[in-house]
């Protein structure tokens, strides 16, 4: 995610050179890297504060960190929503980080619940494009129906008697 934290927080500047971008990239990467501002910016998330430094930190997660946050971090599902809406072109590289660690970082079934309760956010709010959406049906009905969590499985049954498209409701209920 580090490219959209460059890409989104400095607004589309343009560089000079590849150089001016790296150095301003490794100043962005120190600020969050700084245990002060982190634990700042983790104590407003907790507080549901968010902001464009939030935005920052969220960009500069790995997808294991990203998937510890979800995990351990109270209120970071919010933060996420925060993020999506400032940053739509980013919530595809946020379900692809979620899809590559989140198995191996949910130590708990519980653990599942916030990814669930995410891409239900996507699914509810038909955020973003059709690619999203479709990520956010296949990591819902994963979570429903192969970690087997009835949380998530109540939330596609839900988005179902709303009504949803019906391509992605296939993908819903395919077990």
């Amino acid at each position: 995610m580090a490219f959209y934290l460059l890409h989104n927080y400095m607004d589309f500047i343009r560089y000079k050179d590849a150089f001016n971008m790296y150095k301003n990239f490794i100043k962005i990467k120190k600020f969050i890297d700084d245990n002060k501002n982190k634990e700042e910016i983790l104590s407003s998330i907790e507080s549901k504060k968010y902001n464009d430094r939030t935005s920052m930190y969220i960009s500069s997660l790995s997808s294991k960190d990203l998937c510890n946050n979800i995990i351990n971090i109270r209120n970071f599902k919010y933060s996420l929503y925060y993020y999506f809406n400032e940053y739509p072109e980013s919530i595809l590289e946020v379900i692809k980080f979620i899809e590559l660690d989140m198995d191996s970082q949910c130590n708990r079934f519980k653990d599942a619940d916030n990814f669930a309760d995410i891409a239900n956010y996507i699914l509810e709010n038909n955020l973003s494009t059709f690619e999203v959406r479709e990520k956010a049906a296949e990591l819902l009905n994963h979570i429903a129906f192969y970690i087997n969590r009835f949380h998530a499985q109540r939330l596609v049954e839900s988005l179902i008697k709303r009504g949803i498209e019906p391509m992605l409701e296939e993908i819903l209920i395919e077990h």
